[in-house]
């Protein structure tokens, strides 16, 4: 079984800060991970464990609301995650 990627709507857990975060947007090019809520934020994906994947509607979901956010999540948003949305 292919270990699952962290992606938009996942749940982590953050261990510098020991909190549980939902994912906006997991980048494993540049191990960067930004989550969901206030304030907006980045942090180092290597910093972070999955806790409960998303299954495939609520990953869509909430892709769906981080482009429509209007901050600087939308755009990374937009780059990792709609070409897998218009051929998913």
């Amino acid at each position: 079984m292919a270990e699952h990627m962290i992606r938009c709507g996942d749940h982590v857990h953050h261990t510098p800060s020991d909190e549980t975060w939902v994912v906006a947007w997991a980048d494993y090019a540049t191990n960067d991970l930004a989550w969901c809520g206030w304030p907006n934020g980045i942090a180092r994906l290597s910093d972070c464990t999955l806790v409960k994947a998303a299954t495939d509607d609520e990953h869509a979901e909430l892709l769906a609301r981080v482009l429509d956010c209007g901050d600087s999540r939308a755009s990374t948003a937009r780059r990792l995650y709609v070409r897998e949305a218009a051929h998913g």
